[in-house]
């Protein structure tokens, strides 16, 4: 992210091999926007996993491996979850 814009850089990577080895991640593409389209579209995906969490009646938990792979702490998380609207 800059002052311009934001990338989203999306790769997929398949399964580590037997030997321990991590495959290479392929490159799927770049999405380009403002900032301000960052902010909207991250809005709109909080509200749509909020609202089908509550068609489900089910919370989707993310591991607390993968929160600390991103350097997320848990007090962040909960407050992020915990805001109200949309």
């Amino acid at each position: 992210m800059s002052d311009w814009g934001a990338n989203l850089q999306f790769y997929v990577r398949g399964p580590v091999q037997s030997d321990g080895q991590a495959t290479q991640p392929i490159d799927l593409g770049t999405v380009r926007m403002s900032n301000q389209h960052l902010k909207v579209l991250t809005y709109i995906m909080r509200r749509q996993i909020r609202i089908h969490e509550s068609q489900a009646q089910f919370q989707f938990e993310v591991p607390k491996r993968t929160l600390e792979a991103f350097g997320i702490i848990d007090r962040d998380w909960q407050a992020f979850w915990a805001q109200t609207g949309g």
